[in-house]
């Protein structure tokens, strides 16, 4: 993102410095909704608007976007980019990231287990009713240490310290209980979407794109502006249909035969 905003500054050279952008991707793995940043606005766009954005790859590497004036798959192009983004940006604005525990602790609270480095996620869970023991698993627990009982495991080889090197895959199937360091843990609340993890399929998920395409692609050029359906409203609307043409069959047959080459034959045809 900031080499985005530095592009722009220098097209518009403009002797401010372009802040303020925001990694979607970072974003979402703070809140707990992914757990790579490497995801594309694609993946972000079906994990968390649970819809389907369409990338056409010859618009997506064309020279022509140095053209003063840009065709409608352009200017569609550059609108799902945009309004998704937005769209991304205003749902994870609504969950909250995980944050240190505080001193008010309550047995089933939520936490999330980070690794030594506190980098990494390595488990979900909660509090444990053995919040006030002394001792659990023949383990003297110090101030500095809790009892929680964890419901995920997320990287299944994570060393847990206080037992001597075991790795979370050793202590068997969920639910179990362990104990750890206070601070490797982070309150958080659970988002109701659905995580990486369980992304539904894609040709589950409504399409972004043919709802765009087919819907600008019909207003004609002296339309006036205030009959035209803004693209925020399309994307809130219901856009599945069998009468929606599939934004995949836009594509050139030489990447459809490059593709068909890499993946086989469409199971469906």
């Amino acid at each position: 993102m900031d080499s985005d905003l530095t592009y722009l500054q220098n097209a518009c050279q403009s002797p401010t410095h372009f802040v303020g952008g925001v990694e979607l991707a970072k974003f979402a793995k703070e809140c707990h909704v992914i757990s790579n940043m490497r995801c594309s606005l694609s993946d972000l766009c079906a994990t968390i608007l649970l819809k389907r954005l369409d990338k056409n790859v010859s618009e997506q590497i064309s020279q022509a976007w140095e053209d003063r004036n840009l065709t409608l798959e352009q200017l569609l192009y550059a609108a799902k980019d945009a309004v998704v983004s937005l769209l991304l940006y205003l749902e994870l604005s609504k969950l909250d990231c995980p944050c240190p525990l505080l001193e008010y602790r309550a047995a089933s609270m939520p936490v999330l287990l980070f690794s030594a480095d506190n980098t990494t996620v390595i488990a979900e869970g909660q509090i444990s009713a053995c919040l006030y023991d002394h001792r659990f698993d023949n383990i003297n627990i110090t101030p500095t240490q809790m009892v929680i009982d964890v419901q995920r495991v997320l990287v299944p080889g994570a060393i847990i310290n206080s037992y001597h090197g075991w790795a979370l895959n050793t202590f068997g199937t969920v639910p179990f209980s362990i104990v750890c360091l206070k601070s490797h843990l982070r309150s958080y609340h659970p988002p109701d979407i659905q995580t990486v993890h369980d992304q539904p399929h894609p040709d589950s998920i409504p399409n972004i794109g043919t709802s765009l395409d087919s819907s600008l692609e019909s207003i004609s050029p002296d339309a006036k502006e205030e009959e035209m359906t803004s693209i925020g409203q399309l994307l809130h609307s219901d856009l599945s249909g069998p009468s929606m043409p599939d934004i995949l069959r836009n594509s050139d047959m030489e990447s459809t035969a490059l593709g068909d080459t890499i993946l086989g034959p469409n199971p469906a045809s």
